[in-house]
């Protein structure tokens, strides 16, 4: 029955999923977009797996995909590694080099970050579209200068203090609801945060991007970007469209922090109190629950209270 279904949006909206067999890059894609369950049912996401050859779905390492489409290079001639969409499964890298600066590893289905300590000289890392879950294990790359995330299932952002030189970082489409840490940045010059569930900003990293000018990039150029009536539009010499920091807060809403409390327990740990005032189902639930007084101040517990009001 799969023949029969259509797709219910993006380029091929209308059209059959057996159509899709003829660009199955873009069926990879999608099947690693972590909002792709919101969009359609199980049975939806089935059909789109049975497009895909069985050598999909089997484990595969850096070090294979690297063997079979760099068989006869040697390390230290190459500049770049491309391995979009190779259905690699784990960044183990496990070669050496000074000369590789770009490592594009887009679209495969790698889910935690590792391996890179052997390449120290990296500048341009892209792990767009991938499964991972946090940001980890990126301190041996001091020389970073671009960091491509975006199409992940992040949450938080961290453990970037000693990529001091990064100049761009893209975290667009993870589930992200704190702008946080990127103070630890000096030479941040632009960052893609849109699409996000985003909901605060901390003060010192809201101070930061403000004094420093960064560019709040929102993921179109002049030429794809639909603006409002009246929208002041900024766009930089490639035509990339971004915000100002003021003008990103007040266009998707985001509150800034001026309280750094944070929760010690639950699912909020080490998240902003603060960010309790966004989830009041979660909020009444503490409220009900015979262990509050030893979790909370009596103040806090007042403040929880009054979220509900």
């Amino acid at each position: 029955m799969s023949q029969y279904l259509t797709m219910p949006f993006g380029k091929y909206k209308g059209q059959t999923i057996q159509q899709l067999k003829a660009d199955l890059p873009y069926v990879r894609w999608l099947l690693n977009q972590p909002w792709l369950a919101e969009k359609v049912n199980p049975k939806f996401q089935l059909a789109l797996q049975q497009l895909l050859p069985q050598e999909d779905f089997s484990e595969k390492s850096f070090l294979e995909a690297f063997r079979k489409n760099y068989p006869h290079t040697p390390i230290g001639e190459l500049k770049e590694i491309s391995l979009d969409d190779h259905s690699i499964t784990r960044l183990s890298t496990n070669i050496e080099s000074e000369e590789i600066k770009t490592l594009k590893l887009a679209n495969n289905r790698i889910t935690k970050i590792e391996g890179l300590e052997r390449l120290r000289s990296l500048q341009i890392l892209d792990l767009s579209n991938n499964q991972i879950k946090d940001i980890e294990n990126l301190h041996y790359l001091g020389k970073l200068r671009y960091l491509y995330l975006n199409g992940n299932c992040i949450t938080k952002i961290e453990n970037m203090e000693f990529l001091r030189g990064i100049e761009f970082i893209n975290l667009a489409k993870n589930k992200i609801k704190l702008i946080e840490n990127l103070e630890q940045l000096p030479y941040l010059k632009g960052v893609t945060l849109c699409p996000n569930p985003l909901k605060c900003i901390t003060k010192k990293t809201y101070l930061f991007l403000q004094a420093n000018q960064v560019k709040m990039y929102l993921g179109y150029t002049t030429k794809t970007y639909r603006k409002k009536r009246g929208e002041r539009v900024l766009s930089d010499e490639h035509g990339n469209v971004y915000k100002t920091i003021d003008q990103f807060l007040q266009k998707f809403q985001v509150a800034i922090l001026n309280d750094e409390r944070k929760m010690t327990f639950g699912k909020y740990k080490n998240q902003p109190f603060e960010l309790l005032k966004n989830d009041l189902a979660y909020v009444k639930w503490l409220l009900e629950q015979d262990w509050l007084e030893s979790k909370f101040s009596f103040g806090e517990i007042a403040e929880l209270r009054s979220f509900l009001k």
